[in-house]
C-alpha cells in the first residue's frame, strides 16, 4: 500500500506582530515549527521608514527563541492589514499563528481575507492563540469538534486537520458537536476538553457564507476562553 500523500505542507510558521511580540503566540509558535520541521517567522507591517527599528525590536524578541526564529519587515502599502497578510500566507505557504486577545473584528476580517487564498487547492489554516490560552502546543491530541453532518459527510476541512495532525506528529480525534440552541454550553465543552493535559489543540471550522468564511460564535468564544491554541480550518 503507498504511504497517503500529505497535502497540507507549510514552509513556515508566520507570525504577525506588533510593536511589542507576544511571547504566548511566539511559544507556541515555536512549538509548532519544531514538530512541523519549519521555521518560526515574526512578521510586521509598518509605515514606510520604520523598517529598520522594527526589524530591529522583532530581532531582539526573536534572540530569545533560538537560531530558528527568523524575522522580515514590510511596509504598508495601504491596503487592509487583513488583505496584506493574506498575500504573505498564500506567496509563503505559511501557517499563520496569531494572538486574538480580545479583538475579535481583526480576528474575523483577517480569517475572511486569509481562507481560502493559499495556493492551489489547499484549504487554509490559521492557529489562533487566545488570551487565556497557557499550553504551549506540548500535548499529543488534536480534537477536531466537528458536526454530525460534516462527520458523515468526511467534510474536506476535517481531513486537513488529520493532515495537519500527522504533519506535526499528532493523534487526531474526531468528536461530534450536536447542534444546539444555546453555543455557550457547545464553547464550555470544548473549553473543558482543550484544558486536558494531552490536548495540543482544538480544530473548528470557519463557515463559509458567500464570498467569505466566517467565524461563528461557538469558536470565537472557545478561542476567547481556551487554554489551548485553536487551528481554524476553512470550508472552502
Amino acid at each position: 500500500m503507498s504511504a497517503k500523500v500529505i497535502t497540507l505542507q507549510y514552509n513556515d510558521v508566520l507570525v504577525p506582530c506588533d510593536a511589542v511580540p507576544d511571547p504566548t503566540t511566539i511559544a507556541v509558535a515555536a512549538a509548532v515549527a519544531k514538530r512541523l520541521g519549519v521555521p518560526v517567522v515574526l512578521h510586521s507591517i509598518v509605515s514606510s521608514g520604520l523598517e529598520a527599528v522594527d526589524e530591529f525590536e522583532l530581532r531582539r524578541a526573536a534572540d530569545n527563541f533560538g537560531a530558528d526564529v527568523a524575522v522580515s519587515v514590510t511596509c504598508d502599502d495601504g491596503r487592509p492589514v487583513a488583505d496584506q497578510l493574506s498575500d504573505l500566507v498564500s506567496k509563503g505557504r505559511s501557517l499563520l499563528c496569531m494572538c486574538t486577545g480580545a479583538r475579535s473584528t481583526v480576528l474575523r476580517a483577517i480569517v475572511s481575507n486569509v481562507a481560502g487564498t493559499v495556493a492551489g487547492e489547499r484549504q487554509s489554516q490559521l492557529l489562533a492563540v487566545g488570551a487565556r490560552c497557557d499550553a504551549g502546543f506540548t500535548g499529543r491530541r488534536l480534537v477536531i469538534a466537528a458536526s454530525p453532518a460534516d462527520r458523515a459527510a468526511d467534510s474536506p476541512w476535517i481531513n486537513d486537520a488529520r493532515d495537519f495532525a500527522t504533519s506535526a506528529g499528532l493523534e487526531s480525534e474526531l468528536v461530534t458537536i450536536a447542534p444546539s440552541d444555546n453555543d455557550e454550553s457547545v464553547a464550555e465543552a470544548l473549553v473543558s476538553m482543550g484544558s486536558l493535559a494531552d490536548v495540543a489543540a482544538i480544530a473548528m471550522l470557519t463557515r463559509h457564507t458567500g464570498r467569505f468564511n466566517r467565524l461563528g460564535s461557538t469558536t470565537l468564544r472557545v478561542i476567547r476562553s481556551a487554554s489551548c491554541p485553536i487551528l481554524v480550518c476553512a470550508d472552502g
